[in-house]
């Protein structure tokens, strides 16, 4: 089993986030959570290449393997688990894992607005 402790500042490209960690959850809070994904997706991290749901469906198998719970904070709210203790049947239809659960609408829906209209402004640069 394993465990962490950490309370970490995390500067991936200019966006910035928090890590707090206790046992077996971990939580991610990001004031500007999409732009701190799309700063991940560049990053070499053990789950292969991090574009589409199915990378997020990939990570939350790999944490739940380990017993890990991983929480994703934004400025609204959760916005989803991934890993151990997080079920769900519309994890499994977004992102091939059952081990990722979205988070309420109300924390949802900002994140959803900012990065539909990111898209619409620029159409050549995609969330994935």
């Amino acid at each position: 089993m394993i465990t962490v402790d950490a309370d970490l500042r995390i500067d991936v490209s200019g966006s910035q986030a928090s890590l707090v960690a206790h046992g077996q959850q971990i939580t991610l809070t990001s004031d500007v959570p999409m732009d701190f994904w799309a700063a991940l997706r560049g990053s070499d991290l053990p789950v292969g290449p991090l574009a589409g749901a199915r990378a997020v469906g990939r990570i939350a198998d790999a944490l739940g393997a380990a017993g890990l719970e991983f929480r994703l904070a934004g400025p609204h709210g959760e916005l989803g688990r991934l890993g151990s203790g997080s079920h769900s049947w519309w994890g499994r239809v977004l992102t091939g894992s059952d081990l990722v659960r979205l988070g309420s609408v109300r924390s949802l829906r900002p994140v959803l607005a900012a990065a539909l209209r990111r898209s619409r402004l620029n159409p050549r640069r995609r969330w994935h």
